[in-house]
């Protein structure tokens, strides 16, 4: 593997523009200003480093004959009472010596090698309807472990915002079924376990800014193929590079990201990169990925998909799809019924 290290979200991490993706970045035209604020987008990616398309019709291309695959990006964002009441939780609230710390869950992690006084710790946890660890895969390195449960208050979030989003959630799944193609039966059965939005990666940064050839392009797992991001705290830039349109030209577009935004789409089918301000301890960026929750088995199942054949349908189904943040009332109330869950165990 020329030294560097795998990674399931990240492919290998040789994260400047001289590695594999720079095929899907010449002659890109960049859009420089940030995008006004859109709910609902739809246009096409290219999912680099996944089976080629299947055999057979025809498949929409870009102007440099690259299958395409439809993409959607819904924005949202959760109400000011809501993000107060996550940083309550002890891992957005500790000082940097926490994180340290062998117990925390969180660990040191290099993306950006080019910056090293940029700090990044990521932290793994699962946000089932359970306290107890769950098997399942370290989306870094890409093995199983005891994965740890997410602390109350965010695992109380994410299993609120999985009951209120549960009516397009059973549509995808119903969709996927329908598609009668092994990428569709896969992702599926994962829904249908409960495991969409299962995965958090709980992601730290600060110190140095990130930009220019630094922000790190690369192409999701299929993990991520419907991801949902929360900004915590701080600011951050997506880049992300997309054709409008069949035979057009690909550009790059930028997506601020500012504390309580949301996003969901399918970044396992575009290249895209992370920009991050300098900025000290105190006013560090914190986001949560949540993707779909998988052991080593469920992603190696993937090798070989054609994740177009998935890209089509999650497409069709987010937009029509209305992704509702829980409210406080919602969240506390999750809260409080996981909460008595835990003492029962205990008793």
């Amino acid at each position: 593997r020329g030294g560097r290290e795998f990674s399931p979200n990240h492919g290998f991490q040789n994260r400047t523009p001289q590695n594999a993706i720079d095929d899907v970045l010449l002659q890109t035209q960049y859009i420089m200003a940030e995008e006004a604020s859109v709910s609902r987008h739809r246009a096409f990616g290219i999912p680099t480093n996944r089976a080629p398309a299947s055999q057979g019709g025809e498949q929409d291309k870009d102007k440099k004959g690259r299958d395409l695959a439809d993409i959607v990006l819904l924005q949202s964002k959760v109400s000011d009472d809501v993000l107060d009441w996550l940083l309550q939780e002890r891992i957005f609230s500790a000082d940097r010596k926490f994180l340290d710390q062998a117990d925390s869950g969180f660990t040191r992690c290099i993306d950006h090698p080019g910056v090293p006084n940029h700090v990044y710790y990521e932290g793994y946890f699962h946000a089932m309807d359970t306290a107890e660890p769950v098997e399942s895969m370290n989306p870094r390195k890409g093995y199983d472990f005891s994965k740890p449960s997410a602390p109350p208050r965010l695992r109380a979030f994410v299993l609120a915002l999985k009951k209120v989003n549960d009516g397009w959630i059973q549509q995808l799944s119903k969709s996927l079924k329908e598609s009668k193609t092994e990428p569709g039966d896969w992702m599926a059965k994962l829904i249908d376990g409960d495991k969409i939005f299962g995965d958090l990666a709980v992601q730290s940064h600060f110190g140095d800014e990130v930009k220019g050839e630094d922000i790190g392009w690369h192409v999701d797992a299929p993990n991520s193929m419907v991801h949902l991001a929360l900004s915590i705290h701080g600011t951050r830039k997506i880049h992300r590079r997309e054709s409008e349109a069949a035979n057009s030209d690909a550009k790059v577009k930028i997506l601020q990201q500012k504390a309580g935004d949301v996003y969901v789409g399918s970044p396992s089918l575009y290249p895209h990169g992370l920009e991050y301000p300098k900025c000290d301890w105190d006013s560090r960026v914190i986001a949560i990925q949540s993707r779909l929750l998988l052991t080593e088995k469920e992603y190696c199942e993937t090798c070989g998909f054609n994740v177009r054949e998935l890209g089509k349908c999650i497409a069709d189904v987010l937009e029509n799809a209305d992704v509702v943040m829980p409210s406080l009332g919602q969240v506390k109330a999750k809260f409080e019924a996981i909460s008595s869950a835990s003492k029962c165990v205990l008793m």
